[in-house]
């Protein structure tokens, strides 16, 4: 059983491309470019059996906020490193958002940082280094 997501003012429900995130759940986000923040309501599925969020699931969720790159134009990014330092936990139901902040973009890696918070609680602190990349188009034969 899902619970509901009831996202507060101001987020919008993502249209994600990428099957991994929409097999976590629905996402949501409010803001965009340098600082923005992307949103989950911690599912059932997200936890143990004593409803405490997974740790692994806070990574994906620290590294798919870090490694979003909005709509338009923007390249591709491939994670090449991703760590995390753990200040506290969340439970099934929570609202966790992650607030990101990027430190530097240029044209082939980005750094950026984020918290994972509930409320005004930060439980995890992640960064990640990136690279950027544009897809190659399809030869022709």
């Amino acid at each position: 059983m899902l619970l509901p997501d009831d996202p507060p003012d101001g987020f919008e429900l993502m249209t994600v491309r990428s099957d991994y995130p929409n097999f976590l759940g629905r996402f949501y986000l409010r803001g965009l470019g340098d600082k923005q923040i992307i949103a989950i309501r911690a599912q059932q599925h997200h936890c143990n059996s004593d409803g405490v969020v997974h740790g692994g699931f806070l990574l994906s969720l620290a590294d798919f906020a870090l490694s979003f790159r909005g709509p338009g134009d923007i390249p591709s990014r491939i994670t090449l490193g991703l760590n995390a330092e753990f200040a506290g936990g969340a439970k099934c139901g929570d609202w966790l958002e992650a607030h990101v902040d990027v430190q530097k973009a240029g044209k082939s890696m980005v750094f950026a940082n984020c918290f994972i918070q509930v409320g005004d609680n930060r439980i995890v602190r992640a960064g990640g280094v990136f690279k950027t990349w544009l897809p190659r188009p399809p030869a022709q034969n």
